[in-house]
């Protein structure tokens, strides 16, 4: 990890179900603009999706129905028709505003060959052109002279080229940290899964490495590179890695300044403790607890456990109704079933607390297998000075198996625990 980003604070809005849709994705996702709503559905899939992926022909919309693995919508924002003056006598409404779209580039780049930012640009034209995606797109790259959010201008409301949403507000994204969807797919629509340069912090600006400002090929000068597949903050800073070598690039569509307003998910919710856990006597009983008291706070109903395994129970064993779907408390979906969790990647990463705040590249408590029962548990989560004193750590912002099993940390390491509704 480059940095453990702190933690942001968002308003809690709600996020559909990841879509397959692709150009009228927007609409399928349940979305609506600042004007008009955009779409009352989408077009049933059809078809099978990986674990965490989007199926590629669509989710059902209202009265829809999910493709194999994945999750049907809910049902879209209804829209105002634009011609009702015509059809009953309403006023008609202004034309929808499209979200505009984020893709990572087909090709790789050495960056010292683009030709500065403006050279990255006009690589984000081509791959947009070339896929018949319209609008002006920008690199996510930071300089020594402008940061990445700056260059985003007044553009706001990101889906990815799937249809599924990345984030609303340029603030929500950057000081907050709340990231509905990974961005994953290039402008073809393929997943991807390699290093994607950045040279730019979680809050969008500058990094302290970033090839000399794109110049510099030495093999002992680094970038900060981020992750397609991750959430908050890991997905522009999760690591440093050689200027010799060629990468992907980010490239944001900046052509529209649009709101996204997506249907929550429903199912059994999820969240990161609001405060390490301490190990202690009381064991998982004492982390418990602390779930319990985070969503009396936020008015989260049910009840809540960590999802922490013992000696002689896996984390998921606690749990009841195995194919009921994982969802944050802003409605994101994690998982479309208990039973899937295991089988990363997760369709959105688990980095919001309770209360709506979101946090990236916190440690978390884990195990080597979330569905066996744990070999490392320091002495079932009572003893920080364990005689066994090791222990897995999973990373919040990770959709891969990181988001449970990324390190080897000692016991006295302190780490949040990830809440899971019964």
């Amino acid at each position: 990890m480059v940095a453990s980003a702190a933690c942001g604070e968002t308003a809690r809005r709600p996020a559909a179900p990841p879509s397959g849709a692709g150009e009228a994705g927007a609409a399928q996702a349940g979305f609506s603009s600042d004007q008009a709503g955009m779409s009352s559905g989408g077009q049933a899939g059809a078809g099978s999706a990986a674990a965490g992926e989007a199926p590629t022909t669509g989710h059902g919309g209202e009265g829809g129905v999910a493709a194999e693995g994945g999750v049907g919508a809910e049902g879209g924002v209804a829209g105002t028709s634009a011609a009702g003056a015509e059809q009953g006598g309403e006023p008609s409404e202004p034309e929808p505003v499209r979200p505009n779209r984020v893709f990572v580039t087909s090709q790789s780049y050495v960056l010292a060959d683009l030709g500065g930012l403006p050279g990255a640009d006009a690589a984000c034209a081509e791959r947009a052109e070339a896929a018949n995606l319209p609008g002006t797109f920008v690199a996510w790259l930071s300089s020594s002279t402008v940061n990445a959010r700056d260059r985003l201008g007044s553009a706001n409301g990101w889906i990815n080229v799937r249809g599924n949403p990345f984030a609303d507000r340029a603030a929500e994204l950057l000081d907050a940290l709340q990231v509905y969807y990974p961005i994953v797919f290039d402008e073809t629509g393929e997943r991807v899964t390699s290093r994607i340069a950045t040279g730019t912090q979680p809050d969008g600006t500058v990094a302290p490495h970033n090839c000399e400002d794109y110049t510099s090929k030495v093999g002992t000068v680094v970038v900060v590179t981020g992750n397609a597949t991750g959430g908050s903050a890991v997905w522009t800073a999760d690591e440093e890695n050689s200027c010799n070598q060629a990468y992907r690039i980010y490239c944001f569509e900046v052509s529209r300044n649009a709101s996204l307003y997506p249907t929550p998910s429903q199912g059994r919710t999820v969240f990161v403790s609001s405060e390490p856990f301490v190990l202690g006597n009381q064991g998982r009983t004492a982390a418990d607890a602390q779930c319990a008291e985070d969503a009396a706070a936020a008015d989260l109903s049910g009840t809540f456990v960590a999802l922490l395994p013992t000696a002689t129970e896996s984390a998921l064993a606690r749990l009841s109704q195995p194919s009921r779907p994982w969802v944050r408390p802003d409605g994101a979906m994690v998982a479309g079933a208990t039973s899937s969790v295991s089988n990363a990647p997760l369709a959105s990463a688990i980095t919001e607390r309770a209360d709506g705040k979101h946090v990236g590249g916190v440690p978390l408590f884990g195990a080597e297998d979330i569905t066996q029962k744990a070999v490392l548990h320091c002495e079932d989560w009572k003893n920080p000075n364990a005689a066994v004193s090791v222990v897995i750590h999973g990373v919040a912002g990770y959709t891969d198996a990181r988001w449970y099993a990324a390190v080897t940390a000692a016991c006295s390491d302190p780490a949040h625990v990830l809440c899971v509704e019964q």
